[in-house]
């Protein structure tokens, strides 16, 4: 006890003096009560002092007074001023706190990111990794809400449809039982049966001057109507650069 009442001696005095790295030590004996009572007052005014002679670590102090309400009113948006004007790596954290959190500044993920990527403390990496995580159940959820809503109606049932799904499971699967649980329609999911070809002309690939069209959708759904149709197209091309 006797040591830490003879260092706040020697570092005040060294404070009184002008030495900057003795101002800011002196704010924060103040402010723990370290050789001395606590004065959150006095911890305030020692490192605005070390703040004005280039102190980072007394600017990080002062923001993180205004961040508690230590000695001041509860102020984010100081709080914020001085985390921005510190390079020490608590006032980088604290920043992308703020900036998570939404406190003294508008809330922005890619802002906290910004400045906690690069933070070397355990607390920005644990930080990042929540927000990480954050933004992959986001995600997610957009997502489903996406497929919710581009989802296609449900049409009422078609007795005849179910009728024949039935009848060919049986027939082709050897499947006796079913339930029909919903019906869907998915317009385009696959060529009409009646378009499908077995032999096309290259002319009918041409969707546009430019755009030709080949695909196992053109002819019959196989392998070999797919190079069919890519060969069709191939003529198509070469006749009208003739």
């Amino acid at each position: 006890e006797k040591d830490v009442e003879k260092a706040f001696s020697y570092i005040s005095r060294s404070a009184r003096k002008g030495y900057v790295g003795a101002e800011y030590n002196l704010g924060r004996l103040y402010k723990h009560g370290m050789g001395c009572t606590i004065n959150f007052t006095k911890a305030i005014e020692w490192f605005e002092k070390a703040t004005s002679n280039g102190s980072q670590k007394a600017a990080y102090s002062l923001g993180y007074m205004y961040y508690k309400g230590f000695g001041v009113e509860q102020d984010y948006k100081k709080a914020v001023y001085w985390f921005e004007r510190s390079t020490d790596v608590m006032a980088g954290h604290f920043l992308g706190l703020s900036y998570y959190l939404g406190y003294g500044v508008p809330a922005s993920e890619a802002k906290a990111l910004e400045a906690l990527l690069d933070n070397p403390t355990l607390n920005s990496k644990t930080l990042v990794s929540v927000i990480r995580k954050e933004q992959k159940e986001k995600l997610k959820i957009e997502v489903q809400e996406h497929l919710e809503a581009t989802a296609p109606e449900t049409n009422p049932i078609n007795p005849e449809v179910v009728t024949e799904v039935q009848k060919e499971l049986k027939e082709l699967c050897n499947i006796d039982y079913c339930t029909f649980i919903k019906q869907y329609n998915i317009p385009m999911a696959l060529p009409k049966l009646q378009d499908i070809q077995y032999e096309m002309l290259p002319s009918e690939t041409r969707l546009t001057e430019t755009i030709f069209l080949a695909g196992d959708t053109q002819l019959n759904g196989s392998l070999n109507a797919a190079m069919i149709a890519g060969e069709r197209a191939a003529l198509e091309v070469i006749n009208l650069s003739r």
